[in-house]
């Protein structure tokens, strides 16, 4: 006998099932691609900025563009969905993660624990890294989310201290 209630997880998660056997081991090039043209965009901004060709105002505004669109990248490198479980192209997640990540002037290995933390641990007040920002006005939580990387590496911090972490992640943090 079948439980109603239950009827639309269950469906749910046949759907994810088809959804995954689908698309598991097949990269998500056109993502890389984007990556690619991104870093292609930043850098060659920073070139002909600091080559003269146009100022360095102008380089500060184009540079925006790649920073933030590149925040997409970091999020689906963490997830792993740039390989996407090719085993022959698993080193792209890492790669590119870690390259955009640097660009916000932030590290692949915490956001990805974190990250995860977040999915895992949704709006449990608690667990749930992201939590603290629900708790103040839409302007406070602008000037706040400056502060993000701070909190993640402290968040990150504690969890190494109750070994959370193994000493992979902590050493790759550490470069």
């Amino acid at each position: 006998m079948s439980n109603p209630a239950l009827e639309p997880e269950i469906a749910m998660r046949r759907a994810q099932k088809v959804a995954q056997e689908q698309w598991i081991g097949r990269p998500a090039w056109a993502t890389i691609l984007a990556s690619l043209g991104l870093l292609s965009i930043y850098f060659g901004n920073v070139a002909l900025a600091v080559s003269g060709t146009y100022p360095l105002w102008l380089a500060a505004i184009i540079a925006v563009v790649p920073i933030h669109a590149g925040f997409t990248i970091l999020h689906e490198a963490s997830h792993r969905t740039l390989s996407n479980g090719a085993k022959w192209l698993g080193w792209v997640d890492p790669l590119l993660g870690t390259a955009h990540a640097t660009l916000l002037i932030y590290d692949m290995p915490t956001f990805r624990f974190l990250h995860l933390r977040h999915h895992h641990f949704t709006n449990d007040p608690e667990q749930d890294p992201d939590y603290w920002l629900q708790r103040y006005s839409i302007i406070k939580v602008l000037l706040l989310s400056l502060l993000v990387p701070l909190h993640y590496l402290r968040l990150y911090g504690k969890a190494a201290q109750k070994g959370s972490l193994t000493n992979r992640e902590v050493a790759l943090t550490a470069l």
